[in-house]
């Protein structure tokens, strides 16, 4: 019975922690990555909450442990995929841009709190009970626990890269309740709703729920326009990656308007819910890049060995090859976006990330710099800001290619003359336009250049500026 327990043990921390690291995709997608940190909340209130219960009616717990503790691990597996869909029933579906102005989104968030911390607490009863009931054995039952758990993390990545999240709380779910038919006693009843709770577990997984993201998430916006369709998608442990085609979707940041020709449509590539550009058709057809801001760089030198940090959907790369670049390398963090670029995709991008002068690389794009020795002409960095501004939750987006300590990296990488390029959105009250140049001025100084409006160039548009940074004086 002790190797049975023992095994159950490890099979409900397993559980718990797949369940954890799905949950954290699950409010990456319908809210934004910083609810990651809701999530390991809830977990710890679960825990808490299961350690008060314990002490509280310890002894009510001990007397029928044969009973609690398969009972307790099976309501944590058969509730992980109910407590999902419930959470994306309209009582406790809340709006984080909301909760200040509108209480019911904030009794919504406390439903979603309550919600989500019954497995954790059942799960926990069930591992707190087990080390009070066997405190003379509690090493091997605590081995079991840090096994289980360690090895449930790794499965939840695993399974984030296979499949969409909606499903697999349902499949890690089915794991708990596995463990729970290990220490049942045989009796009927135990049995019966055993099987009824893996039934409804199964069911879940095969017809899960679907989640809804905010309505202030770029994919919720792109999904109401006209003759909207879903191109492709793909899940990862990265953020889950849609592809969306709409005659409406038409995209040139910062467009000047003296521009005269048409913006031909394209696909729109989003990434939990958030936008990262639209994918070049052709990447020799269009000249509407060479009437934004972003041209810049290569008005004002050559660019034949360029490096785009954080490449996202390939305009970046598109345009430099417009431009004469002969070699670039394609940093991108997101694994998947890569993958199915040129994958599924590369009949629409043109095969862009195939072409012998592209190198792609997955990789963060400090971690490329710490490591990389090369020199180039231009480096060019991902679009700052979203079209209209950026405040509350994305003014903590975390953004390691813009601090003092990456532009100097990146300095010196440059060429002699090389340059450096980034392109900023513009919001009103100027936020991020005037951080980006405090930045980049920190940055010429801290590398010895006494006057750093000597090596700045900056143009704007009604949308975005574009600073460039030019290692020698720009004349």
């Amino acid at each position: 019975m002790y190797r049975r327990l023992q095994l159950a043990i490890g099979l409900l921390s397993a559980s718990l922690l797949a369940f954890q690291i799905v949950l954290l995709q699950v409010f990456s997608f319908v809210q934004w990555h910083h609810f990651a940190y809701m999530i390991i909340s809830v977990a710890l209130l679960g825990f808490g909450a299961s350690g008060t219960l314990l002490a509280i009616a310890k002894r009510w717990f001990t007397h029928r442990h044969a009973v609690v503790l398969p009972v307790a691990t099976l309501i944590a597996g058969a509730s992980m995929p109910v407590v999902l869909a419930c959470t994306q029933l309209p009582f406790a579906r809340f709006d984080s841009y909301l909760l200040l102005t509108d209480f019911r989104h904030a009794a919504s968030l406390f439903a979603t709190y309550l919600l989500l911390s019954i497995p954790f607490l059942s799960g926990a009863t069930a591992i707190g009970l087990s080390f009070t009931v066997l405190t003379n054995r509690v090493g091997g039952l605590y081995f079991a626990n840090l096994v289980g758990s360690g090895l449930g993390g790794l499965l939840g990545f695993a399974l984030l890269n296979t499949a969409p999240p909606e499903p697999l709380t349902g499949a890690v779910g089915t794991i708990a309740i596995c463990g729970s038919l290990l220490i049942a006693r045989r009796r009927l009843e135990l049995w019966i709703i055993s099987a009824a709770c893996l039934a409804i577990t199964l069911f879940l997984a095969f017809y899960p729920p679907e989640l809804t993201p905010s309505q202030y998430k770029d994919l919720s916006a792109a999904r109401m326009l006209p003759g909207v369709e879903t191109v492709a998608t793909r899940p990862g442990a990265q953020g889950i990656i849609h592809v969306l085609r709409s005659p409406a979707l038409r995209y040139a940041p910062g467009l000047s308007l003296t521009y005269r020709g048409t913006v031909p449509a394209s696909d729109a590539l989003f990434v939990n819910g958030n936008s990262l550009g639209s994918i070049p058709a052709h990447t020799d057809s269009s000249d509407v890049p060479s009437y934004t801001t972003a041209t810049l760089p290569y008005e004002i030198g050559a660019a034949t060995r360029t490096l785009v940090l954080g490449s996202g959907s390939g305009q970046h790369v598109a345009h430099a090859l417009n431009n004469g670049a002969r070699e670039i390398v394609a940093i991108e963090p997101h694994s998947g976006v890569h993958a199915i670029l040129s994958g599924v995709l590369a009949q629409n991008s043109d095969s862009l990330l195939l072409r012998p002068e592209v190198t792609p690389i997955a990789i963060e794009p400090r971690t490329y710099l710490a490591g990389d020795t090369s020199h180039y002409d231009l480096v060019l960095l991902p679009t700052v800001g979203s079209f209209g501004g950026s405040a509350g939750l994305s003014a903590v987006q975390e953004q390691y290619t813009l601090t003092v300590d990456a532009f100097e990296t990146m300095w010196h990488r440059l060429k002699p003359d090389g340059m450096l390029a980034v392109t900023v959105w513009m919001d009103y009250p100027y936020r991020n336009p005037l951080r980006v140049l405090a930045t980049l001025a920190e940055s010429l100084l801290r590398v010895g250049i006494l006057r750093p409006a000597d090596n700045i160039a900056a143009i704007r548009s009604w949308g975005t500026t574009t600073f460039v940074v030019q290692r020698s004086r720009i004349r």
